[in-house]
């Protein structure tokens, strides 16, 4: 009994060591293998960013290229896009690799040359922005940033390559624990249904991690997929001809734009020489196709004119295995662009000939107010040329005394973008101050956003002059008529009265302005203002003269007739520019007249009288005379007979 209870103690004891050894194992295993799964993950995620970083790497370089080619906006911001996800990705890199010193010197180099790269980018994009396509072009010929992308290619894939090596061994090592921890676990099974229980759980455990990964696979599989899709679709929609060459010149790839303006289909294309398919193409750009694809120098772009169409051509490099280049081409059909092109520049022409054959000095100014194109006539005048007058240069040929007046009214229009107007002297070449009328309009979009001013300056000096003459001539000529005893007043071409002197003021007892400008029909006699009407509209229409007279009343009621005259002054074209006019008091000889008209009329009804007295005593004589019986002679004092 002893002995049988030593050997089933011994036995449980055995089979309990055993179970405990191997729950023990198996805990170890398991340890182990989650271990090895964080480390797996680890890895797998370090591969997976990096094999990003590099596509967003080729993301941002794209957009480069196509910013440079183009100079549209639209390829900035996948650049910009592609520079974030580039930053975001190293950063989670670096904290993937924090535990692995290799790795993250790795990843140090990696980083100073993306830094590079993208400065690179960065210069070039502000190249072509401040000098243009060819400057940039120049830059990238140099393959400098060509240097640091393959540097960039060289470091991550010697990461990529050292992390699926470290992968495969971690894989492996993980693959040795599984079926260590599974023949342990099918040990323990054996003697404990609770280690099956356990082992079960874990199977079931990574099942479902399996079936979670298989089901990310199939997703990031439809991704790529439905990328591919969108990518077809933009190359057979594009409005551009797209294609691309294997390095023997063969297409490989064509868009329907391209083969419709080819004339042939797309399958007529595909696996035949470019010469070929266009046994027509010019033998320069031809060997510029290869120049571009045996020394991978970028881009090229050229003109190409058919018999009805003009296209932009872009071919670049592209790299393909093997260090060999394939060609990619881009078409674009700028014949519209052409004609219009050509159009604005006839139209700047006819512009240009317009401006400089106004007697007026030009000019066009930015929104802010920078100079940047004078006609003809402003160099003529200033004697200056472009490079002094350009800007605020003007500046030179003006009045200090009056300069900074000017430049503040200027600034003030700008700021609210409303016309400008103002007269001030300009110097002329011969050192003469000349005094201008400068009026500047802003030409607007349809926002209200200035594009741009056009403003003229007009000579006029003698204008002034005129005017000063006509001030001091008004001054003298109402400084002689507030001489003289008369009524004196001036109208303007329409009739309208602007003044009265001062004579005519005392003798109405009225203010000036009180009679201006018909006013002065109110102090007519009421019999008299219909008529006196009536003959200024026709003087003024050109009808009748202005020669009559009127009853004006006094300042104390009384009435006093007035002979009035209007002479109209008129320019060289005979065109009536003022009336003047004065106003004579003609009451005295008006009364002298009735006194002497009464006279009349009583002296000649007296000789009336006298004559008819006179016919009555002939009549008596001839009847006398001719009834008497003698002769009788009549005689004058001298005897001679009547």
């Amino acid at each position: 009994m002893r002995q049988l209870w030593n050997r089933d103690t011994a036995l449980w004891i055995f089979l309990a060591m055993a179970v405990l050894l191997t729950a023990i194992a198996g805990r170890y295993n398991v340890g182990r293998m989650e271990a090895s799964e964080r480390i797996l993950q680890t890895t797998r995620v370090a591969h997976a960013e990096l094999t990003a970083l590099l596509s967003d790497m080729i993301d941002a370089e794209t957009g480069h290229r196509g910013y440079i080619l183009t100079g549209l906006d639209e390829y900035v911001e996948p650049f910009r896009q592609a520079d974030a996800r580039v930053w975001d990705r190293v950063n989670r890199l670096r904290e993937q690799l924090a535990d692995y010193p290799t790795e993250v010197q790795q990843l140090e180099s990696v980083e100073r040359l993306i830094r590079e790269k993208f400065d690179e980018m960065r210069r070039t994009i502000a190249l072509r922005d401040t000098a243009g396509m060819d400057a940039a072009k120049a830059r990238i010929g140099e393959g400098h940033g060509k240097r640091i992308m393959d540097d960039i290619r060289k470091v991550a894939e010697e990461m990529l390559s050292a992390e699926e090596e470290r992968l495969e061994k971690r894989a492996g090592t993980a693959n040795a624990q599984y079926r260590i921890a599974e023949l342990t676990n099918t040990l323990a099974a054996v003697f404990s249904i609770g280690i099956l229980i356990g082992l079960g759980y874990l199977n079931r455990r990574e099942r479902r991690r399996r079936k979670r990964i298989a089901s990310k696979l199939a997703a990031s599989k439809t991704e790529t997929e439905d990328a591919l899709a969108r990518l077809d679709t933009f190359f057979r929609q594009a409005p551009y001809g797209i294609a691309y060459l294997d390095p023997e010149l063969r297409f490989v790839r064509v868009n329907e734009t391209l083969a419709r303006e080819h004339g042939q289909p797309i399958s007529d294309h595909l696996g035949r020489l470019l010469t070929e398919v266009l046994p027509e193409l010019p033998a320069d750009l031809l060997a510029d196709y290869r120049k571009v694809m045996e020394t991978d120098t970028g881009f090229i772009q050229r003109l190409v004119r058919g018999a009805d169409l003009i296209w932009e051509l872009t071919v670049f490099a592209v790299p393909e295995p093997g260090g060999r280049c394939g060609l990619g081409v881009i078409g674009l059909n700028v014949t519209e662009r052409q004609q219009q092109e050509e159009q604005l520049r006839q139209s700047e022409e006819r512009f240009r000939a317009m401006a400089d054959g106004i007697p007026q000095l030009a000019w066009m100014t930015h929104p802010d107010g920078h100079i940047f194109w004078y006609n003809q006539r402003w160099y003529d005048y200033t004697g200056s040329n472009p490079t002094e007058m350009e800007g605020w240069g003007w500046d030179k040929v003006h009045d200090p005394a009056e300069l900074s007046r000017v430049v503040s009214k200027w600034k003030a229009a700008l700021a609210v973008g409303e016309p400008f107007e103002d007269t001030f002297p300009l110097r002329r070449h011969d050192g003469q101050m000349r005094w201008h009328l400068t009026r500047a309009v802003p030409l607007k979009k349809e926002d209200g956003q200035v594009v741009l001013w056009f403003g003229t300056n007009t000579d006029i000096t003698g204008q002034r002059a005129g005017e000063q003459a006509l001030r001091e001539s008004t001054e003298q000529l109402k400084q002689l008529t507030e001489g003289m005893p008369l009524l004196m007043w001036a109208c303007k071409p329409t009739g309208e009265c602007d003044y009265l002197s001062r004579q005519w003021v005392e003798y109405t007892g009225l203010p000036e302005a009180d009679q201006l400008p018909y006013g002065w029909l109110d102090v007519l006699h009421p019999d008299d203002r219909e008529r006196t009407a009536a003959i200024w509209k026709a003087a003024v229409e050109g009808t009748a003269d202005c020669d009559m007279e009127y009853r004006l009343r006094r300042q104390d009621g009384a009435y006093r007739w007035f002979a009035v005259r209007g002479i109209p002054l008129r320019d060289h074209d005979g065109q009536i520019v003022r009336w003047y006019g004065c106003c004579t008091d003609i009451e005295d000889r008006k009364r002298q007249a009735v006194i002497l008209e009464q006279m009349v009329t009583e002296r000649t009804a007296t000789l009336n009288r006298t004559n008819a007295a006179l016919r009555e005593q002939q009549i008596f004589l001839d009847a006398i005379l001719n009834n008497v019986a003698e002769g009788i002679v009549a005689c004058d004092s001298d005897g001679r007979l009547k």
